[in-house]
C-alpha cells in the first residue's frame, strides 16, 4: 500500500505556494499587462489573458493543446501543464479486499447513458456487480435532472442512484469500489472523479481520450473507440463497448489482476497528485517564471 506525506486539505498547500510566491515577487504589473480582460458578452477573452500572464497553468496536456490553435508561440511558451492536488490522506484506510462494486462518480452527461447501454452485459457475466451513481447537476446550480437518467437504468437490478451525495459518502464508496466504470463522452480537462479513484485504489476502465490519457494513463484500463451512438459511430460504438465489458468483467473476475492494477492506481495518484507534491512542482513552476518577467531585488 503506497504511503506519502501529504497534508490532509490540499488547499492550505495551494494557499502556502501563493503566499510564498507573493512573497517573493514585487506587485509590479507584466509589461504585457492590460485592464481588458473581458471580451463580448463579459466572457475571459482568453487570448488577451494569455498574453498578459506571466505564467498560465492548465491541469494536463490535453488541456494545453486545446489552447495552442491560433496562439503565438510567445504565450504558449508561457503555459504549463501541472495535474490537480488530490486528498490522499482521505483514501489510506481503503481496503484491499472489495466487492463487486462498479462507481460511476462524473456528472450524468459525461457517459452515464452509455454505462446504462453496457451495464447488463457486464451483470450477465457477473451477476454480484454492483452499479453505485452519484453525482447531478446541483453541482452547477442546476436542477438535479436525474430523473431521464434514473429512468435509463429502471429495468435494471443492481443500481443504486445516489445522485448528490456528501464528500464524506463520496469517499466511502470510492473506497469500497473495485472500479470506476467511466465510458467517457466528454472533453475532459482532468477528471478529478477519476484521480480521487485511483487514490481510493478504485481503478478507472474509461476512454482513450481526452486528459484521461495522462490522468489514467497506465496504471487504469482506457479503452480506444468512441462510446456515443450515432449513425457514423455504429462499429466504433460496438467495439469499444465489446473491450469495456470484457475489461470490467476481467478485473471483476481475477482478484490478483485488480489487485495489481488497483496498486498501480494508487501509486500513481500518491506521485502525482499529493499535495505537498504538487506544492513543490507549483512553487518551482511559478518561481522558475519570476526570473524572466520581474527584476527581483536582493
Amino acid at each position: 500500500m503506497p504511503e506519502a506525506t501529504s497534508t490532509s486539505q490540499p488547499c492550505a498547500a495551494i494557499v502556502s505556494a501563493i503566499r510564498m510566491v507573493a512573497a517573493q515577487v514585487p506587485p509590479t504589473p507584466s509589461a504585457n499587462a492590460s485592464p481588458r480582460m473581458l471580451g463580448a458578452g463579459g466572457r475571459p477573452d482568453t487570448p488577451r489573458c494569455l498574453h498578459w500572464a506571466d505564467c498560465t497553468i492548465v491541469d494536463s496536456p490535453f488541456g494545453r493543446e486545446q489552447l495552442a490553435p491560433g496562439l503565438p508561440r510567445s504565450a504558449l511558451a508561457r503555459v504549463a501543464d501541472m495535474p490537480l492536488p488530490v486528498r490522499i490522506a482521505d483514501y489510506r484506510d481503503a481496503p484491499t479486499e472489495r466487492g463487486h462494486l462498479l462507481l460511476y462518480s462524473s456528472m450524468p452527461d459525461r457517459g452515464l447513458a452509455c454505462l446504462a447501454r453496457l451495464f447488463p452485459a457486464i451483470r450477465a457475466r457477473v451477476p454480484t456487480a454492483e452499479l453505485h451513481v452519484t453525482g447531478d447537476f446541483t453541482l452547477y446550480g442546476w436542477a438535479a435532472g436525474r430523473a431521464d437518467y434514473e429512468r435509463l437504468f429502471a429495468a435494471h437490478s443492481g443500481v443504486h442512484y445516489h445522485g448528490r451525495v456528501p464528500r464524506s459518502a463520496l469517499v466511502e464508496l470510492q473506497k469500497q469500489a473495485k472500479i470506476l466504470a467511466f465510458p467517457c463522452t466528454f472533453p475532459e480537462g482532468f477528471c478529478i472523479a477519476a484521480a480521487e479513484a485511483m487514490a481510493a485504489g478504485a481503478v478507472p476502465v474509461t476512454s482513450r481520450a481526452f486528459a484521461l490519457t495522462t490522468t489514467v494513463g497506465a496504471a487504469g484500463v482506457l479503452i480506444p473507440g468512441h462510446p456515443a451512438p450515432g449513425r457514423r459511430n455504429v462499429v466504433q460504438r460496438w467495439l469499444y463497448g465489446r473491450r469495456f465489458v470484457q475489461a470490467v468483467v476481467e478485473l471483476l473476475s481475477d482478484d490478483e489482476h485488480w489487485r495489481q492494477r488497483s496498486d498501480a492506481c494508487r501509486q500513481s495518484a500518491v506521485d502525482r497528485f499529493a499535495p505537498d507534491a504538487w506544492y513543490q512542482r507549483f512553487t518551482r513552476l511559478v518561481i522558475g517564471a519570476v526570473p524572466t518577467m520581474y527584476q527581483v531585488v536582493g
